[in-house]
């Protein structure tokens, strides 16, 4: 399994998936994107509060539930 993360400099993405916080205009929500080997979504979280973050095992239930035969 490839795991690849990004860093958004120029908040491209932030506002492509609409995670953008609308009063720290550069700070996105806290958001964990699952993106299929085809590009497509497979699963996405996104908090409002930036305390929130999914656990690993929440994680890597999803990341497995993408794997043929999982």
């Amino acid at each position: 399994m490839r795991l690849t993360l990004l860093s958004d400099t120029e908040l491209e993405v932030i506002r492509a998936y609409g995670v953008i916080n609308e009063e720290k205009r550069s700070v996105p929500h806290p958001t964990a994107i699952l993106i299929g080997r085809d590009g497509r979504v497979r699963w996405i979280r996104i908090d409002r509060d930036f305390r929130k973050r999914p656990a690993a095992r929440e994680l890597l239930d999803q990341l497995r539930r993408l794997e043929p035969g999982g």
